[in-house]
């Protein structure tokens, strides 16, 4: 029987950090420890990063592994309750995923979301956090 594995939803930079540094990074520890999420805006962030058909055949690789979540428009019913101090609306519909899903924020920037609605995690703030539980 499989026990149950963490969910999170993984920031656009979580995933570029793994695109340029090649195997050893978080991104491959976290996908041991659970399951990754994103948003079809963090995958459309990745994808126009790409330079050349290696770098689009890299970044679909990482992009199947996680379970890429789209954007329903009920979601926009819930944009005025984040923080106003987030200008950006990717950030807010980020943040709004996240709390619909029920599901933490990791990034490298933390401070980039401000909110009293998810979790926001580093990825070495979830990695120890789970080391810890199995101790």
């Amino acid at each position: 029987m499989q026990k149950n594995k963490i969910e999170f939803l993984l920031d656009t930079d979580v995933i570029y950090e793994h695109l340029v540094s090649g195997s050893s990074s978080v991104l491959v520890e976290l996908l041991q420890i659970g399951l990754g999420f994103t948003t079809v805006l963090n995958a459309a962030e990745i994808m126009r990063k790409c330079k050349s058909e290696e770098d689009e055949y890299s970044a679909k690789s990482v992009l199947s592994a996680l379970k890429v979540l789209g954007i329903h428009s009920r979601y926009s019913l819930s944009v005025n309750k984040i923080s106003q101090e987030i200008n950006s609306l990717r950030d807010v519909l980020f943040i709004v995923t996240a709390e619909v899903n029920k599901i933490d924020i990791v990034t490298l920037n933390p401070k980039r979301y401000l909110s009293d609605k998810v979790k926001i995690l580093t990825p070495s703030d979830l990695i120890m956090s789970q080391t810890d539980n199995i101790n």
